[in-house]
């Protein structure tokens, strides 16, 4: 305490939960704790399993509740400072194919006042094969929630990503005359013990696309948070789990800035912390009028409120993750020698040794449960400090993706970037930037005459200096006689880890908007101007809730860059 008579004040400097302890002259103390947290937050809306239908109740199940429960939960949220909000799947019971109970609740979850996201329950699919106007289902479900081919999506918000998945293997959410529905009942039929028909897989591709995605966010250092349905924690639980929850576990585990997995499908909630990983299932809203949620974020710590709680919070779960005592791998690479996967890597003086692991790259969309492919990341070798390792793999090379971390000190490094034959470790646009010369860091000027800024040109890779062999390449806005808002730009994807757009419509206000959700990449094509081969992209947005494209405001584009953290 910085004062001998009230007010009292301190500082702390970090987050963390702290105790006021408080002693009177006779002995007698009292105490409170609060829970404190350093730098940026923000805070979301979440709820779980609304399971809204015009039938009588089951049990704890009220499903006329549903609609008036979800009503309620929007108001609360619009009296605070929310940055958006998702549910997190089944927001009907069942519904006709008229799409009547689906209409009711997205009408009411539209008045949230906040960008608004969704994960696709099983209930969501207990609509008939096809509805009345022709669309079979899953695709017909897809769209009415504003999805296209797929609904497993990701996101960045301030500093995390969301990465919100689907276990599309169901064979219930297809109609049967799809090859899908054939694929995904296969897998079902060839699961042995207890299982039912309500729970689900993550598919082989979406696998895939997770970790491509997640080997990203690790080397950026991206604190990630996994939104999805169904949980994984427990593959015991028949009743709810995932039927690949170990696989998708063992995935998860391979990246330690997994944060989290929030998920619903457990009307009774639950809570598991699996390593530094939380899994949180919400409760569900069929199943209690305060089954409604705010989870607030910063860089240390989520923490929970239930309902109209908003000062004592129902859980505070630890994000924080020890800092490296080893530098990053540098310099390395993975070669084909012969049919055997060569790595190399600089040498560092304090490494005690190093972690060599690899992970398989599948050549296929099907399988079944009893031979399902292991995509998790194995370790196949420790080895003392050295600068190389040979790896001769089962099968060919080109289906591995390697990476390493070294040991040393109490936490050891980072891994390397995630590497497959013939990939090179990308550098940071900062630095490719940083080589165009004096002048091109400045947002604005026209050195060529091209009224463009360098800003772009960095991205684009051509010195400010130079004129672009043809204006045409250059970043286009395009709309459509049908009202599509759209644009090309060009990257250099040798140097660039990756890229994210951002919308305005006042040039200080920006929005991140978000690929599958707000816009599709519609064409990319190679080009190669006299600075370079480039990677040119067109883009079209989407309707969605992130971003309002009304007519009358004009709307600003900014590119972004990503790379990764040393």
């Amino acid at each position: 305490m910085s004062q001998d008579s009230p007010p009292y004040t301190t500082t702390v400097t970090e987050s963390a939960e702290y105790t006021l302890l408080i002693t009177n002259n006779g002995g007698s103390t009292i105490s409170q704790s609060i829970y404190i947290t350093i730098g940026e937050t923000f805070s979301i809306a979440a709820l779980a399993d609304p399971q809204y239908a015009d039938k009588n109740s089951s049990g704890a199940r009220n499903f006329r509740s549903g609609h008036p429960r979800l009503q309620h939960a929007v108001t609360e949220y619009n009296e605070r400072a929310l940055d958006w909000g998702i549910v997190l799947g089944d927001m009907i019971d069942i519904d006709d194919g008229d799409w009547t109970n689906t209409d009711l609740m997205l009408s009411a979850w539209r008045q949230l006042q906040a960008p608004k996201y969704y994960c696709l329950g099983n209930h969501e699919f207990g609509v008939p094969d096809t509805d009345n106007g022709g669309n079979m289902k899953h695709l017909s479900v897809y769209g009415k929630y504003g999805f296209g081919e797929k609904a497993f999506y990701s996101f960045r918000h301030k500093g995390f990503r969301f990465i919100t998945l689907i276990g599309d293997w169901r064979y219930k959410d297809y109609h049967p005359s799809l090859p899908e529905y054939q694929v995904a009942k296969d897998y079902y039929d060839d699961i042995s013990g207890t299982h039912r028909d309500w729970n689900s897989a993550v598919s082989l591709n979406q696998r895939a696309w997770l970790m491509d995605l997640l080997d990203e966010s690790l080397a950026l250092n991206e604190p990630v948070v996994c939104m999805c349905h169904d949980p994984i924690h427990n593959p015991a639980d028949t009743g709810h789990a995932m039927f690949n929850s170990q696989e998708m576990l063992d995935i998860l585990d391979g990246y330690p800035n997994v944060v989290m997995w929030l998920n619903g499908h457990n009307h009774s909630g639950d809570y598991a912390k699996l390593g530094t990983r939380h899994h949180l299932n919400l409760s569900g809203l069929v199943e209690g009028e305060n089954n409604w949620y705010q989870l607030d974020f910063s860089a240390s710590a989520i923490t929970s409120y239930r309902a109209e709680n908003t000062t004592t919070p129902s859980r505070i779960m630890d994000i924080r993750r020890p800092d490296s005592t080893v530098a990053t791998p540098s310099g390395f690479a993975v070669v084909d020698v012969s049919g055997d996967a060569v790595l190399t890597w600089d040498a560092e003086a304090v490494v005690t040794s190093v972690v060599i692991q690899r992970r398989h790259i599948t050549q296929t969309e099907v399988e079944l449960h009893s031979t399902a492919q292991t995509l998790a990341w194995q370790t196949i070798a420790t080895v003392a400090p050295a600068q190389s390792y040979t790896d001769n793999p089962l099968l060919d090379v080109a289906e591995y993706k390697y990476r390493i971390r070294f040991l040393g000190g109490a936490e050891g490094s980072r891994f390397s970037q995630a590497l497959a034959i013939g990939e090179t470790q990308r550098t940071s646009y900062v630095e490719f930037a940083a080589g165009l010369g004096t002048g091109t860091e400045f947002p604005t000027g026209n050195a060529d005459g091209d009224h463009k800024s360098n800003a772009l040109e960095h991205f684009y890779g051509t010195p400010v200096e130079v004129m672009d062999v043809n204006l045409a390449r250059e970043f286009n806005v395009i709309l459509t006689t049908d009202g599509t808002l759209g644009f090309t730009f060009s990257h250099d994807a040798s140097t660039l880890y990756g890229w994210g757009l951002q919308l305005s419509h006042n040039l200080t206000d920006w929005n991140t908007i978000s690929q599958d959700v707000d816009y599709k990449i519609t064409d990319t094509e190679l080009w190669d101007p006299p600075a370079g081969e480039t990677t040119r992209v067109t883009v079209e947005l989407m309707d969605s809730s992130t971003f309002s494209h009304a007519e009358d405001r004009r709307v600003f584009i900014r590119l972004i860059t990503h790379h990764p953290v040393k």
